[in-house]
């Protein structure tokens, strides 16, 4: 485990000096299923390993305190399944993610949907295959994986952006606490953003 380098879509050191990209994260499930909330806590640490894998270390916080990106369900129009905004480069900037809690096929695509909306929070922009692929499809939930000695056994092609941005280098995740299930009140901040989609289909947004 190393200290993050690149450019970061947030910053190094926004909290407590630590020299790797922190960002603060909450997850209000209270719009989500029960079936969500039951893969919840294995989503989170999937999400939150992928991450740490390339340099970015999500700091957990409870509902309603301010966070860099607050992840909820909302019932979305069509056939898109989530939709997420771009962040502005700034330690302080907030950010939304948002879930379609009628799409719960399985723990894979669930959190393959966590991983491409984050990636939208991280500034990914869609990219044709894997992860950020404009509609949603089977794909590994992790943007790198490493073998013995840390050689690469797999590689998503967004990685080459995340490695510029936050070094691409393993850190090491926190463990996060149980998410709390506070309503979520907070308007929807203006600001470029992402729709994912179900099938063969196009980009979407306002």
């Amino acid at each position: 485990m190393q200290e993050a380098t690149g450019s970061g879509s947030w910053p190094v050191g926004c909290y407590g000096g630590s020299g790797v990209h922190e960002v603060k994260i909450s997850y209000d499930l209270t719009k989500l299923t029960a079936k969500h909330r039951e893969w919840w806590p294995e989503i989170v640490r999937r999400s939150h390993e992928a991450v740490a894998s390339v340099g970015i270390r999500l700091i957990e916080v409870p509902v309603g305190e301010r966070a860099n990106i607050t992840v909820y369900g909302r019932v979305l129009g069509g056939s898109v399944i989530g939709m997420a905004e771009f962040n502005n480069g700034a330690c302080g900037d907030v950010v939304f993610c948002q879930l379609n809690p009628n799409y719960a096929p399985s723990i894979e695509m669930v959190t393959n949907l966590l991983l491409h909306e984050n990636g939208h929070n991280w500034n990914l922009e869609h990219r044709a295959g894997n992860i950020m692929n404009p509609s949603i499809t089977p794909t590994p939930n992790y943007w790198i994986k490493r073998g013995a000695g840390g050689a690469i056994e797999y590689q998503d092609n967004s990685y080459p952006t995340l490695k510029r941005l936050f070094g691409g280098e393993p850190i090491a995740p926190l463990p996060g606490p149980t998410p709390h299930t506070v309503r979520f009140t907070k308007q929807m901040i203006a600001g470029v953003y992402d729709g994912y989609m179900l099938g063969s289909t196009a980009e979407v947004g306002d």
